[in-house]
């Protein structure tokens, strides 16, 4: 648990960066063109390989100028994501806590908005907003003449560009609320704030599992956390070209793909046993097909057999939980998806 006093009204901005040279600049100019002024910001640099913490600290004197606070940290070696937001999680001071992405930005107005909502509902621990995509040539300078105008500029957002297409629904009780989330993670994380308390209540992000936005989601939604969606675009989130579903496998890849399905099924196996066995048993077989489907469609040897070594569902849980016909139709979906 993290316990410490809180400066009210204050938001900590938590920023984890890794070999982002190219748009760190972008972010750093999104937080300072906040309208709202009581802001935190703590960055910390994950031993990246590029110019990121020179360039972040090019930004030092302005960004003390124009916030409440400022913590500048760098890993002597890469610690993941998950560590290095907790690292800055126990340092933070904020009444609420944002964490973005060193390649993503904010719309001028975002802390404005969400504060307002969040002093409207004070029963509310986490807003999450609707937000852009956008791909890797967009600049915060490019957005700026145009920021409040952007349902106009088809040249920059398209209407596929648009996170939420259809508005989440949060209004579910707490236990169909874990459910839903249960089945896929539908909390769009550039788009979240989060009361700070919750972390002092319920803790740190957990360690061993990388996809932590979606654990935390599940592990908030399971202690009754109340979520509200605030239906305006306030973010940008960057799509990069060389992520992990853009690029052609090397081994690198092939490794963080394995991380990445490793920590969904310690999700599930987390989070499983709050539910009935039947919706835990069906959402196992889910992941391990898709999964499966994805090793074999990108040739990824070394994935498929660990797949099929976490395949340890037997015929009789199947058929005692009449599984067989979700098995059959997830098979008839792969293979209309390779008939493709």
């Amino acid at each position: 648990m993290i316990v410490k006093d809180r400066v009210n009204g204050r938001v900590s901005i938590l920023v984890p960066c890794y070999n982002h040279e190219l748009f760190v600049s972008d972010c750093m100019d999104s937080i300072i063109d906040q309208s709202y002024t009581d802001i935190e910001l703590l960055i910390c640099d994950d031993c990246s390989q590029d110019n990121s913490l020179d360039i972040i600290k090019r930004y030092e004197n302005k960004l003390r100028e124009r916030l409440s606070g400022l913590v500048i940290l760098s890993n002597s070696k890469n610690l993941g994501i998950t560590k290095t937001l907790n690292k800055l999680l126990e340092q933070a001071s904020g009444e609420f806590i944002k964490v973005i992405a060193s390649d993503d930005m904010l719309h001028p107005k975002y802390i404005e908005h969400v504060l307002s909502e969040f002093l409207k509902m004070p029963d509310v621990d986490v807003i999450t907003t609707n937000g852009y995509m956008i791909n890797e040539d967009m600049t915060f300078s490019k957005l700026c003449s145009d920021i409040r105008d952007l349902s106009q500029r088809s040249d920059i957002i398209k209407d596929n560009e648009v996170y939420y297409k259809n508005a989440p629904d949060y209004s579910d009780n707490d236990e169909t609320l874990f459910s839903k989330l249960y089945e896929g993670n539908f909390v769009f994380a550039l788009g979240t704030t989060i009361r700070a308390s919750v972390f002092d209540r319920f803790g740190l992000y957990d360690e061993k599992i990388i996809i932590e936005d979606w654990e935390y989601a599940l592990r908030m939604a399971h202690e009754g956390c109340k979520f509200k969606y605030l239906d305006e675009k306030l973010c940008f989130y960057r799509i990069n070209q060389n992520s992990i579903s853009s690029v052609k496998y090397n081994d690198g890849l092939e490794n963080r793909r394995i991380m990445i399905f490793e920590a969904e099924l310690a999700i599930i196996e987390k989070y499983g046993i709050f539910l009935p066995k039947k919706k835990y048993i069906k959402k196992k077989i889910s992941q391990l097909l898709l999964a499966e489907e994805f090793a074999k469609k990108n040739r990824l040897n070394k994935m498929y057999s660990i797949v099929l070594g976490n395949a340890d569902y037997g015929l009789g849980e199947i058929i005692q939980y009449g599984l067989l016909d979700y098995i059959i139709w997830q098979i008839k979906k792969i293979i209309r998806l390779y008939l493709k």
